[in-house]
Parts: C-alpha cells; sequence; structure tokens
C-alpha cells in the first residue's frame, strides 16, 4: 500500500511540474518562511506564447491559417522545426483532417518530448514546420480551444533548486506519515518571436 501512495505521489509531483511549466504567470508567489524573501515565479510556456504572436481563429482553423502562423513565427526564430501543443479535443480534429492524412509527407509516430510532455501521436507538417503534440495539460477547461507553438531552440528549464524530500515532517500523533518534495525551477526562453499562441480554435475546416 506504502508503494502505491509513494508512486501515487510521484506522478502528482511530476504533474504539478508540468502544469507550472505551461501555465506559470510571472510575479510573487509566496515569502519563503526560512528567510523572509519573496518568491519570484517565472512564466511558463502559455505566458511566453503570448508575448508577441497572438492568433484568433474566430472558431475555425484552416490549414492556410495555421501555415500563417507557423510563418510568423518562423520569421523571427529562423529555420528550426516547431512544436505545437494542443489538447485532445483539438488533436483529435486535427488528425481526421484530409489536409493532415492526405499528405504523404505526414507521418504518425510515439514518442516523449525533452521538457516532458508526454505525447501520443506527433504529426509531421510538410518541410519539417511543426510537430504537432498531444498534451494533457492543454484540456484544463478554460484552455481547450489554444495551441501554443515554441520553438525548442529557444526555451528551457531552469533549475535552481533540485528536488529534495522532507521526510516525516507530520505533528505528533497525527496518526499519518507526511513528506514534502521540493523543487526551484523556472522555464527560460530567450527568443519569445519563435513563440506564437493560437486561441478560438472550435473546429477545424479544410
Amino acid at each position: 500500500e506504502l508503494d502505491r501512495i509513494d508512486r501515487q505521489a510521484a506522478l502528482e509531483w511530476r504533474k504539478r511540474q508540468n502544469r507550472f511549466v505551461m501555465f506559470s504567470e510571472p510575479g510573487v508567489d509566496s515569502t519563503d518562511p526560512a528567510t523572509g524573501l519573496p518568491r519570484y515565479t517565472t512564466g511558463g510556456l502559455r505566458w511566453y506564447s503570448r508575448l508577441d504572436n497572438q492568433f484568433n481563429m474566430g472558431g475555425a482553423l484552416t490549414l492556410d491559417a495555421l501555415q500563417h502562423a507557423l510563418t510568423q513565427t518562423v520569421r523571427y526564430g529562423g529555420d528550426g522545426d516547431k512544436i505545437i501543443l494542443t489538447g485532445s479535443t483539438i488533436f483529435s480534429l486535427l488528425i481526421q483532417m484530409p489536409w493532415v492524412m492526405g499528405l504523404p509527407q505526414m507521418q504518425q509516430t510515439s514518442g516523449a518530448f525533452s521538457l516532458g510532455f508526454n505525447d501520443i501521436r506527433e504529426i509531421f507538417f510538410p518541410g519539417g514546420k511543426a510537430t504537432v503534440m498531444l498534451d494533457r495539460n492543454m484540456d484544463t477547461p478554460g484552455f481547450e480551444d489554444e495551441m501554443i507553438i515554441f520553438d525548442p531552440r529557444y526555451v528551457g528549464l531552469c533549475e535552481f533548486e533540485p528536488t529534495s524530500i522532507q521526510r516525516n515532517i507530520q505533528e505528533l500523533g497525527s496518526g499519518f506519515d507526511q513528506w514534502q518534495y521540493t523543487r526551484v525551477l523556472g522555464t527560460e526562453c530567450t527568443l519569445s518571436q519563435a513563440c506564437g499562441h493560437v486561441k478560438g480554435v472550435l473546429y477545424v475546416a479544410p
């Protein structure tokens, strides 16, 4: 039973880190009780993606509209593959579209991206422009109609303090064991112009 609880705790710990990487907003999070100093948060991928290139699809996502968005990010980021993160609704619509399925250059595969996002399937657009990856974090209510475009050459994680575990921090006589996981990290983006944010996708059109 303890092993199962440990596995669940580790999974939830990873999910929290992924959500932080995706949705964090820069600002003051809280005060460090040990030092009395403020603790700051960095912007996440969604925050960086909205700084320079925002695209509102107004309901319909078309191939032309998606290529226009990618062209804008490539203008500033130079050559190189882009990553597009989206939730399960948009992803399932995309992989059924004729302009995705009918292209001989398209490939579908499985794998994992280095920042920790687990994808089910990847779609390679012609010319190596972008890879669409399913990220369950984008199924969060309020974000289902969005897509995040970024260039992995300019985005990474900065770890300020590695993961540490404090064991048995519960109060005496509480009747349970309490552990605390701590890791200080942030998302770094050195070229926000190479990122983009697409919203308002309710359906995919030819």
